[in-house]
């Protein structure tokens, strides 16, 4: 696999899942799992947890946007696995978050929910940004520059 395929693919799970977690909340109100106060307050710490990766790939598309695919870099399988990996894993904790607490299994504290899910973007988010950043990075005078940073 090539960076840029790796890099696409990567791209578009993260924002699907960023905003599929979202729609799921807002889904699961209207059917009665969280009360408006509950998936309200779940939407406002969620959508931090994605929007620095979104905004790092949403910046990347921007600025390549003219640029002809070109065959790319070979990546290693092992960080083509990791970098799927974690991302799924950090998606799979907070889906399964929102999931439980809602249905009232496992979970049925809203201070519990919020504790679980700031523990996984501490848990995750190091090494998520770490893989994101390290594929959407920009590159101007010979340097990496965090996007963002050359803006």
């Amino acid at each position: 696999m090539t960076e840029d395929v790796l890099r696409n693919r990567l791209a578009i799970f993260l924002v699907v899942a960023h905003f599929g977690i979202i729609m799921i909340v807002i889904i699961l109100w209207i059917l009665g799992g969280f009360l408006t106060e509950e998936m309200t307050t779940a939407v406002a710490i969620i959508a931090p947890f994605f929007a620095a990766y979104t905004t790092a790939i949403l910046r990347h598309v921007i600025r390549t946007r003219n640029e002809t695919a070109a065959p790319g870099r070979p990546v290693t399988g092992i960080f083509a696995f990791l970098a799927f990996l974690t991302p799924s894993l950090f998606v799979a904790v907070v889906a399964g978050a929102v999931l439980l607490k809602a249905m009232n299994i496992g979970i049925t504290s809203f201070e519990n929910f919020k504790i679980m899910l700031a523990t996984a973007e501490t848990v995750f988010g190091v090494y998520v940004g770490q893989l994101i950043f390290s594929l959407f990075e920009q590159v101007e005078d010979g340097r990496a520059k965090e996007l963002g940073d050359a803006q």
